[in-house]
């Protein structure tokens, strides 16, 4: 049912992109708005999506097409690197021609600083400056809280300076087996999170069709990597590293060397 996202996609009424860093639940979201298991998840820190995957959803009695995009952030050792990750969304945006909302999915943790990054470098480079696209944002990993909701009522004042047209403390897993093998132990956390995802895109997905335009400075398929916020250095730079940092103990204890002979010469020839 996924489809990948290099060629030329025939756009539909209703595009809904979701993005965010890997293991935050993408996947899982968009199964629990599809119905069934039709995205593959992982509990690994690498993320188990490569490129960008298509899903039909059927909102409010309309038919949406979700994407599920590549992790952003992986280190070194994921499955797609943060730049092409980077690279694939914009191929999506390019090929979509129009998004309808970008959803920004992010877990319930202490708040970094690299969750603005990423939100400002999407919204300003993928989606154009202008940040005419909506954005929802949903937090998940909440399983656990008394009250999901009150995550957000703890942390809202770190999200200054960044747009929401809306936000859901969801949970997007079920959980295991209860004891008696009735249910899941967080079924009904999930149904919650299921109705307030569902509401959030009728109210948001369906006002308007926004079209994207590359910056005209800077051509989206020629843009640098360096422009991702990303602590990963670049290949080459990795490259210098590997062969300058055996050498820095010998250039230091040279560097000594040469400096004590100097003033030593200089004693020698003062006196």
């Amino acid at each position: 049912m996924g489809s990948g996202g290099n060629s030329t996609i025939a756009s539909p009424s209703v595009n809904v992109i979701f993005f965010g860093e890997s293991g935050v639940g993408k996947s899982s979201i968009i199964n629990m708005l599809v119905g069934e298991h039709v995205a593959a998840v992982s509990n690994q820190a690498a993320g188990c999506t490569y490129t960008n995957d298509r899903f039909r959803a059927t909102i409010a009695g309309r038919e949406v097409m979700l994407y599920d995009t590549a992790g952003l952030n992986e280190a070194e050792a994921g499955t797609v690197s943060h730049e092409r990750a980077i690279q694939n969304l914009r191929s999506l945006v390019n090929d979509l021609k129009t998004v309808n909302l970008l959803v920004y999915c992010i877990r319930g943790a202490r708040f970094r600083k690299l969750i603005a990054k990423n939100y400002k470098f999407i919204c300003n480079n993928i989606c154009g400056r202008h940040r005419k696209v909506p954005v929802l944002l949903v937090i998940t990993g909440l399983e656990n809280e008394d009250n999901m909701d009150d995550w957000w009522e703890d942390n809202k004042g770190d999200f200054s300076g960044m747009e929401f047209c809306g936000h859901a403390c969801i949970t997007a897993i079920r959980g295991n087996r209860s004891k008696d093998d009735s249910r899941y132990i967080f079924q009904d956390q999930y149904d919650t999170s299921k109705k307030k995802l569902m509401q959030l895109l009728e109210d948001h997905a369906f006002k308007s069709s926004i079209t994207i335009a590359p910056p005209k400075y800077i051509p989206a398929s020629t843009r640098k990597v360096s422009d991702a916020p990303s602590d990963i250095k670049p290949w080459y730079l990795r490259i210098l590293a590997w062969f300058i940092t055996p050498l820095k103990p010998w250039y230091l204890r040279t560097r000594a060397w040469l400096i004590a002979r100097v003033v030593t010469l200089k004693y020698l020839l003062a006196a």
